[in-house]
């Protein structure tokens, strides 16, 4: 059995390297519109970022109920 240790927080206060913290929107993520954004049915829509942080953001009750606009926040935070 392969475990897998993830570090995630909704701390408002932790910023990463790249200034990206829970609650700001994806339009104000420099280079929104250069960034992968990834979708993974049971967990949400997340970027991953340099410095290996990925930004969460769960929309409607299963987490991808549809895509992500400019003005929807970073739910968490996590690195796995």
């Amino acid at each position: 059995m392969t475990r897998m240790l993830v570090l995630l927080t909704t701390d408002t206060n932790f910023v990463t390297t790249e200034n990206i913290k829970v609650n700001i929107t994806l339009k104000e993520i420099q280079n929104a519109s250069e960034l992968e954004i990834i979708t993974e049915a049971g967990w949400g829509h997340y970027i991953k970022f340099n410095s290996g942080w990925y930004a969460g953001f769960c929309v409607e009750s299963s987490c991808t109920g549809r895509n992500l606009t400019k003005n929807d926040k970073i739910d968490w935070l996590f690195k796995r």
